[in-house]
């Protein structure tokens, strides 16, 4: 479904990713880890194109770009290439003019994808699959931050992309309201959604990925299942993190 190659990112003369490589197969949970700065978010922010590599290729779902740091990325083959992800990010971004039913419609009807019934419809049974069927006609000023972001997932989901990935999407949430969130994504992956997560929920990681990749210093230092990047890590710049993250 993902392949990385050789992935660069500069931000003047600082680079922040410096050569990732990384698979990831259909119906995966990859769960990225590490450091405040080690990359995490940028490596997801290049996935869909909200920051464009310095170098590198990528294919999401059969399409693939190349990044030489000349040639820019037309605009179209930037929407097309990002057609394939739904991205969640750490604050909700609803429209608060909006109703919750509206919000999750206005992907498809502003994209011209499903005309107002449809659209509805498609929006009603999302909110019901992340259990807000019941809160269709509040604005997100009238619902909690764990509803918002459920229904934040709902909206990235009405687009119907291949891969959906997650910036820390439970970090600007009260402790109470986590679970909740965490339960609704850990339905979609036994859906069989394709997940990308940076988290430093490491509940999550353990009980819900299949794959887990820490970086630090915009490398890949660790990757591979939860149980050996966890359970036994290799790294001394893991193990230290682990114990700091898991310990506090």
């Amino acid at each position: 479904m993902i392949k990385i190659r050789n992935l660069r990112k500069n931000f003047g003369t600082l680079e922040v990713l410096r050569g990732i490589d990384l698979d990831v197969s259909a119906g995966d949970v990859a769960v990225l880890i590490g450091p405040s700065g080690c990359g995490k978010s940028t490596l997801l922010r290049c996935l869909n194109l909200l920051e464009e590599p310095t170098a590198g290729r990528l294919e999401i779902a059969g399409r693939s770009l190349e990044f030489d740091g000349k040639a820019r990325i037309r605009e179209r083959q930037r929407a097309e290439f990002r057609a394939a992800t739904g991205m969640v990010f750490q604050s909700f971004n609803l429209f608060p003019h909006m109703t919750v039913l509206e919000n999750v419609m206005s992907g498809p009807l502003f994209n011209g994808i499903l005309g107002k019934k449809d659209a509805r419809d498609l929006a009603a049974s999302l909110l019901d699959r992340v259990g807000l069927g019941h809160r269709l006609g509040l604005y997100p000023r009238q619902i909690s931050g764990g509803q918002s972001q459920r229904v934040a997932i709902a909206r990235a989901l009405a687009l119907d992309p291949k891969v959906m990935l997650f910036d820390e999407p439970t970090s600007a949430l009260d402790p109470e309201l986590v679970g909740e969130v965490l339960d609704v994504m850990q339905s979609l992956a036994r859906d069989g959604t394709t997940m990308i997560v940076v988290t430093h929920e490491m509940s999550f990681a353990r009980n819900v990925a299949n794959r887990v990749v820490f970086l630090d210093g915009g490398v890949i230092v660790e990757n591979g299942p939860p149980e050996q990047v966890l359970g036994a890590p290799k790294a001394e710049r893991l193990r230290t993190f682990l114990s700091k993250v898991e310990h506090g």
